[in-house]
């Protein structure tokens, strides 16, 4: 019973992400993939030859001492310098409303996310 239960609620979950993309929302589509990709980044074992090392601090040593032996340090004596040159300064920039307006009705609502101050979509 569980079993068909769990099996009913993924087809309706699927069915529901196909609406979305039919519905030409690549969002959903993508929080699915990203959903399944995470992984963990948690490191709580590192084996250093015959040695398991646990300790955070023990575990971040031991990196920093294989990724320093691993890379080289440069010299920045071979490295040209470039000199900046600034022929005008912006100090005063000038937008209308009208202009603010144009941009705004132009952004893609699918393209940006919300917070929880501000919607996704425009209310006017």
């Amino acid at each position: 019973m569980v079993k068909g239960d769990c099996n009913s609620a993924w087809r309706s979950y699927v069915n529901k992400l196909s609406e979305e993309l039919e519905g030409n929302n690549p969002k959903a589509f993508w929080k699915y993939v990203n959903s399944k990709c995470k992984g963990t980044n948690d490191l709580i074992l590192l084996k250093v030859g015959d040695k398991e090392i646990t300790d955070n601090m023990e575990i971040a040593e031991s990196m920093n001492t294989y990724f320093s032996t691993v890379f080289t340090k440069e010299s920045f004596d071979s490295f040209s310098t470039m000199n900046r040159v600034m022929e005008e300064k912006l100090c005063d920039i000038q937008c209308s409303v009208d202009k603010v307006e144009q941009y705004l009705n132009n952004i893609k609502h699918l393209k940006i996310s919300g917070t929880r101050q501000y919607p996704r979509y425009r209310v006017s």
